[in-house]
């Protein structure tokens, strides 16, 4: 991979969500890949948000789009 200068930001999580991501960080080294850093994870996480293009248009609230992102990668909401 390109080593692209990176940047630091603050995010706030749920308790479940970060519960979520230490599961599949664990997950991954247990099950013989690399100990990926939470970072990678979410980087990961946004690449695939680009190649998704989910339009930003009248989007209301979190809810919304987690709507549009699932309808995008074709996998139901609940």
């Amino acid at each position: 991979m390109v080593n692209r200068k990176q940047i630091r930001i603050s995010l706030n999580l749920t308790k479940e969500e970060k519960e979520f991501l230490k599961s599949f960080k664990s997950k991954c080294k247990d099950t013989g890949g690399e100990n990926l850093s939470y970072g990678e994870i979410l980087r990961a996480m946004v690449r695939v948000f680009k190649k998704l293009k989910v339009k930003p248009d009248n989007l209301k609230n979190e809810v919304d789009l987690i709507k549009r992102i699932c309808i995008k990668a074709k996998i139901p909401y609940r």
